[in-house]
């Protein structure tokens, strides 16, 4: 994931992930992911925490915050991502959509 601000001011922000549900197969709730940022890699002037998110949903949960941000920055993380298979799952392409917004 990588992050850019341009705004060039001192308000932190807060970046959000989700998920849909996996279609394929029986099907697995987007509630069985876990996503789990690690650490930013930072240019400029910011202190990124990484917060794991547990039980994703379509609208999100948040995943990393930046405070004492100072100036143009940008923050690089990759994210590792775990799926709780259910018990009586099939064998079957899946897929699911993950989306980030920064606010």
């Amino acid at each position: 994931m990588l992050f850019r601000s341009l705004r060039a001011g001192i308000l932190g922000c807060v970046t959000s992930a989700g998920s849909t549900d996996f279609t394929g197969g029986a099907g697995i709730p987007a509630t069985a992911e876990t996503y789990t940022p690690g650490t930013a890699i930072v240019v400029g002037h910011a202190t990124v925490t990484p917060i794991t998110l547990t039980g994703m949903t379509a609208g999100g949960g948040t995943v990393q915050t930046a405070t004492a941000v100072i100036g143009v920055n940008t923050a690089t993380w990759t994210p590792s991502i775990a799926v709780v298979i259910p018990a009586g799952a099939i064998a079957a392409t899946y897929s699911a959509t993950i989306t980030h917004s920064v606010s």
